[in-house]
């Protein structure tokens, strides 16, 4: 059944002025307003859910009216007045702006993608928006305020972004030409892919030399000083500072009771876990140094306040989840330490202690053989097996572990639409003897008959079972 449209073309394109109008769910479609008479003034009008396709305006107003809810494809602003409008939830996808007019004018929760701004000078407070592959060319950002910024394949070419609050940016493989940033919120500014080093930066006016190592070092102890923790840690993760990360993590665990307010303490918690997953499949931070920093958290997690504790305890779920779901690159996996130990949980649906062994046996055969061979050889213990539907549970190289799981994962959803999850077992931790070992435990291979009897009627002996394993994770 064919239900009506609720949108309708909009055709008083050659007016003067449609001030005050309602024009919610309308196509506007195909129009240069460069080739007609009246430059249209849409003064307080309403444009929700409304759809912009092939359109170029000009010198129309704008001022006071409501975008939100739309999608804008291939519409050039030029010379616009957006004066106090306001956009939200809307998608811009290759659109361009040049030279427009904007008084404290809201950006919400918007998405650009491939559109280009060359000369504007933004007055506009921006919050949860989006670039990705957008180009920034002479733009000034003039005593704006901006939070939850993502810039993402950017360029961003001779602007000025050094008068304006600008707080919890993500910078992701984007390139800096001539342009400043202020220093006062760079502690929140999540970097990957982009060259800090090549970043220019400005306090009240004045040049910063970030380049210089003794200044930055001050500067990102400051932070520490200031009990602004998260910054502090982002900071020695972005400039790679020379310290191991687990103890400057402990050092800010030991110290957060400096922090006496409530908000704060909960907010840095959730920031620091953010961060942590941002930086995960990054140069930044390998796996096996995460690992140890979520051990650095369960170490100190008891002595936190019930709600901090949790929202500890989620994050650590949170990451760990990450790593057992991420298709995370074999060469990646390989940079794991081999000394960082691990333990995973095997789920059998039998009562055959013996069999269940071989089972293990063969899977840990596959990953050292074919994956490990030529950098080192990584034993395995089985610290416990428990009967009835046999349970067995070894510690072993993270990296062994990381391996299997990811080699369990694939083969279940892939091949039997089973599920890998994660369980976490206090008792079982105890039994383990080595203090440094990492709490992800990994529940695999559920229902294990039922998948060793899929491979054996295609009948896959070992070899060809462990090439089809291969070619799944690619």
């Amino acid at each position: 059944m064919n239900l009506p449209s609720v949108y309708n073309f909009f055709s008083r394109q050659n007016e003067e002025k449609v001030e005050k109008q309602n024009l919610t769910y309308q196509i506007f479609k195909d129009i240069d307003y460069t080739k007609l008479k009246y430059k249209t003034s849409f003064y307080r009008s309403d444009f929700r859910g409304s759809k912009f396709e092939n359109i170029t305006f000009y010198q129309n107003n704008f001022n006071i009216a409501d975008f939100i809810n739309n999608i804008f494809f291939n519409v050039e602003f030029n010379k616009v007045d957006f004066g106090e409008a306001e956009i939200k939830n809307c998608v811009f996808n290759k659109c361009y702006f040049k030279e427009n007019d904007y008084i404290s004018l809201p950006f919400t929760n918007s998405s650009f993608i491939k559109c280009d701004f060359v000369n504007e000078v933004f007055h506009v407070t921006m919050k949860e928006c989006t670039f990705k592959e957008c180009t920034f060319k002479n733009c000034i950002f003039d005593q704006c305020s901006t939070d939850s910024i993502e810039f993402d394949d950017c360029i961003i070419i001779k602007c000025e972004l050094s008068t304006m609050h600008a707080e919890n940016y993500k910078l992701i493989n984007c390139t800096f030409r001539d342009t400043y940033l202020g220093i006062n919120f760079l502690g929140t500014y999540l970097i990957k892919g982009t060259d800090f080093n090549l970043l220019s930066f400005k306090y009240r006016g004045d040049i910063v030399p970030i380049s210089n190592s003794d200044f930055f070092a001050h500067y990102t102890y400051d932070m520490f000083n200031h009990f602004r923790y998260y910054e502090y840690l982002n900071l020695l993760i972005i400039s790679d500072a020379k310290c191991v990360l687990e103890e400057e993590f402990a050092r800010v665990l030991k110290n957060f009771d400096s922090i006496d307010n409530k908000n704060l303490r909960i907010y840095t918690i959730k920031s620091i876990f953010e961060m942590l997953e941002f930086y995960f499949g990054s140069d930044s931070l390998s796996i096996s140094t995460i690992c140890s920093i979520l051990t650095v958290f369960e170490q100190y997690k008891n002595n936190f306040y019930d709600d901090e504790k949790l929202s500890i305890e989620c994050g650590i779920f949170r990451i760990e989840s990450f790593i057992a779901a991420s298709n995370i690159p074999i060469n990646y996996l390989i940079k794991c330490d081999p000394l960082k130990v691990a333990s995973a949980e095997f789920t059998f649906d039998t009562d055959d202690i013996e069999e269940a062994k071989a089972k293990v046996e063969k899977l840990m055969a596959i990953v050292n053989q074919n994956f490990t061979n030529n950098y080192y050889h990584l034993p395995y213990t089985i610290v416990s097996i428990k009967k009835g539907s046999v349970i067995i549970t070894i510690t072993s190289s993270l990296l062994l572990i990381l391996l299997a799981a990811k080699v369990a994962k694939s083969v279940c959803h892939t091949i039997c639409k089973m599920q890998v999850e994660i369980a976490t077992s206090k008792k079982l931790l105890n039994t383990i003897e080595n203090t440094k070992t990492h709490n992800t435990m990994f529940n695999v291979l559920k229902n294990y008959n039922n998948y060793e009897e899929i491979f054996e009627k295609d009948n896959l002996d070992l070899t060809n079972l462990t090439k089809y394993i291969i070619q799944l994770i690619k």
